[in-house]
């Protein structure tokens, strides 16, 4: 009773409340409270109700256990109101932001860089959390936007493979969180362009341009040190990389691959047909198609016009292409502990950060550009394709001999991510590729068969690949 008196004390509070800056202050501290607490009073709910049946106890009134039902069922009720509530004003009051970093802190482990499993957070604290999501992501600010990335990419990687298609349920959670990628990628790439606008006053001539440090969406300029929002954003990034890395997470990396690939192959059904485009499967246009929009009814009508769908393709193409700032999948970075320490020492060992590349990086990048570059629409395929030759350019004369560690990175001929080209940062150690091929190309089998299932279907192409000559092991792109 105690606590549904509290609730209720909650509850007027915030119904009290003004629009505006006053209610998102008090969702800031309130909502990520409200939606874990419904999460763990379901579970208490569950957890008595399955002990009543194996003790073979009645749920009625007359009983302690009937009683703490109804009133578990009773906050339940509470919570859900509560939280119809806040929904509610904040759809009404568009310029309330949403405290999107703390609910997603409910679905992913920022110290582990791992999303929670979906199969043990509660669905209603999951459910509502990625209906906040959807809700708030487009309110926020690039850099906030940026922040939460790494969060969304693992949450891809979480709700992949089979058991996201288990049910009706998991399988629209799948799709939500696909669709929160998407707009997070979109919010950030164009954030960065409207950045640039705002701060040269016109658009950047070469497509090969480093993208500026971010402002906020509206293009509000935010003051920092000489150079703190770029190292920042480097940050940002390789935390990011780190996320999708396929040393540190296969499962994100081929889930967000898988997406990314579904998007660039995805065109508009203008004959109404539901048959999916060439290359892209069923079950990856079912996931696009399924989208919600805040601006129209829905994603398929927000994305029919081939304006906005390229715009979209564009943004991703500057995410994941190797001569751009994220350069998502390129490498594999990781943290190795500093051989010039002992572990008797006082202090604790540093460490380092040894960027790996097993090769998979580069042939998924290399096979979103082809697929990319073969899009209806000119922009997206002439972009594409000059990012593909941008790679093969800047990777041609690569041989298996190491790259020195002190080389000067501001030398416009050599690799620079902050000049948008390939490359690390200096002090980073590259362990280099194994051959030519391996630096331009990625993995080759692997990249093979991505582009011929493409055309003739994953079995196919497997068959195919596997009766090459010499080859033992297959790996995969994607999922």
């Amino acid at each position: 009773l105690s606590e549904i008196s509290s609730l209720g004390r909650v509850s007027h509070r915030l119904a009290m409340t003004d629009s505006g800056a006053p209610l998102e202050k008090v969702l800031t501290l309130l909502l990520p409270r409200l939606l874990s607490r419904i999460g763990s009073n379901h579970k208490r709910t569950t957890d008595l109700v399955s002990e009543c049946k194996e003790k073979n106890v009645s749920l009625s009134c007359e009983n302690l256990e009937g009683m703490i039902k109804a009133a578990y069922d009773k906050i339940h009720a509470k919570l859900v109101e509560m939280l119809s509530h806040i929904m509610k004003r904040v759809r009404d009051d568009t310029g309330c932001k949403v405290p999107c970093q703390a609910v997603l802190g409910l679905l992913y482990d920022a110290s582990k860089r791992t999303a929670h499993d979906p199969a043990v957070v509660d669905p209603f604290t999951l459910n509502l959390s990625l209906a906040f999501l959807t809700l708030g992501l487009p309110r926020c600010e690039t850099n906030e936007v940026e922040t939460i990335l790494p969060g969304l990419l693992a949450l891809v990687g979480a709700h992949s493979g089979i058991r996201s298609l288990s049910s009706a349920a998991r399988k629209g959670q799948r799709n939500q969180v696909g669709h929160l990628l998407l707009r997070a990628i979109q919010a950030i790439i164009s954030g960065n362009r409207t950045s640039t606008e705002n701060t040269s006053g016109m658009r950047t001539g070469s497509s090969m341009s480093n993208l500026p440090p971010s402002s906020s969406l509206a293009g509000k300029k935010v003051e920092l040190p000489p150079g703190g929002e770029s190292k920042v954003r480097d940050e940002r990034i390789a935390l990011a990389r780190s996320v999708v890395s396929s040393t540190n997470n296969d499962d994100a990396c081929s889930a967000v691959y898988d997406l990314l690939m579904d998007v660039l192959l995805y065109q508009p059904d203008g004959g109404g047909s539901s048959l999916p485009p060439p290359g892209l499967s069923q079950c990856g246009n079912e996931r696009l198609r399924s989208g919600t929009s805040n601006t129209a009814k829905s994603w398929v009508a927000e994305f029919a016009p081939q304006a906005r769908l390229r715009d979209l393709k564009l943004s991703i193409l500057d995410f994941v292409a190797p001569c751009r700032r994220w350069a998502l999948f390129v490498d594999d970075t990781v943290m190795e502990k500093d051989e010039g320490k002992d572990d008797d020492e006082e202090e604790p060992m540093a460490k380092r950060e040894v960027t790996r590349d097993n090769g998979l990086g580069t042939a998924r990048t290399v096979a979103l550009l082809v697929a990319a570059s073969g899009d209806i629409h000119p922009d997206v395929s002439e972009q594409a394709s000059s990012y593909l030759r941008a790679h093969m350019d800047s990777r041609r004369n690569v041989t298996s001999a190491s790259v020195p560690s002190g080389d000067n990175r501001d030398d416009a001929s050599k690799p620079n991510t902050e000049a948008g080209e390939i490359g690390q940062n200096k002090n980073d150690d590259v362990v280099p590729s194994s051959s030519p091929s391996h630096a331009l190309l990625g993995q080759p089998i692997a990249l093979a068969c991505a582009l011929l299932s493409l055309v003739l279907g994953d079995a196919v192409a497997v068959g195919i690949v596997r009766n090459l000559p010499a080859t033992t092991a297959l790996p995969t792109l994607g999922s």
